[in-house]
């Protein structure tokens, strides 16, 4: 019971796991330290903060694009916009629950990971809501049979573990599409490993760099399939965002 109600991590995670939570929910813990009330307060204002002054105004900007998406571009600062908004409120949660949870003595895992300097699928789900990810893996993934089994066996896992993942962000029918995007991407990277070979043929610091950039532009396709009510949203975003192409080569 105390386990499903500790109300910090209830509602957006981080998920916990029994094995990690009960052992500290069941051991007494002296009165909270001045020095731990004070690195959760700041890690609690540091989520507010995200929250109120980025997700909240990047909330708006995306907002304004929406309503002049019929204007050539606006798509893609439409999706970069959503891109920041949906990483600080989400992780802005995170930061909320963990501050409110170390008050009372107790350790929730850190969900966010500057997840938009990842250089390949893989690392963008070990940097992205991390507890979702690990909760996947373990409890869909790996009973299906995970990667050890037959490379068509191993896609088939792939594609349904990231479908429910979509699945699990709601009824929306975008979002399973989501999920088996990202998933299409985990495959297509093991097949064609791009980030090593931008590393390897540009170098570390430019390799990477590119690396980065290129599984951003790959992210903000995602974002558009999750952000996405309908098919008509999809279509005037989709073509607002393909514009923009065209608007660089004109000038």
């Amino acid at each position: 019971f105390s386990f499903v109600a500790f109300f910090p991590q209830l509602i957006a995670g981080p998920i916990e796991r029994a094995k990690d939570l009960l052992p500290q929910l069941s051991n007494l813990k002296k009165v909270t330290s001045g020095k731990i009330l004070e690195q959760s307060i700041s890690v609690i204002a540091w989520g507010l903060f995200k929250k109120l002054v980025f997700a909240d105004n990047f909330g708006h900007l995306v907002n304004r694009c929406e309503e002049n998406i019929n204007i050539p571009g606006t798509g893609l600062l439409l999706l970069v916009a959503f891109s920041f908004q949906i990483y600080c409120d989400f992780s802005a949660y995170s930061d909320i629950a963990r501050g409110t949870a170390r008050i009372f003595g107790i350790k929730l895992k850190r969900n966010f990971l500057t997840p938009y300097f990842a250089i390949n699928p893989s690392d963008f789900w070990r940097r992205w809501h991390i507890s979702l990810s690990k909760w996947v893996k373990d409890y869909i993934y790996i009973p299906l049979g995970g990667n050890r089994c037959s490379i068509t066996r191993n896609i088939f896992n792939l594609l349904l573990t990231m479908t429910i993942m979509g699945l699990w962000h709601g009824a929306n029918k975008f979002f399973p599409i989501w999920g088996l995007y990202h998933g299409a991407l985990l495959i297509f990277y093991r097949l064609v490993p791009i980030s090593k070979f931008l590393i390897d043929r540009f170098g570390k610091t430019i390799g990477y760099f590119i690396a980065i950039a290129l599984m951003y532009f790959f992210n903000l396709i995602g974002w558009l399939f999750f952000f996405s009510k309908s098919t008509e949203d999809f279509i005037y975003i989709l073509k607002s965002f393909i514009q923009t192409g065209f608007i660089l080569n004109s000038n």
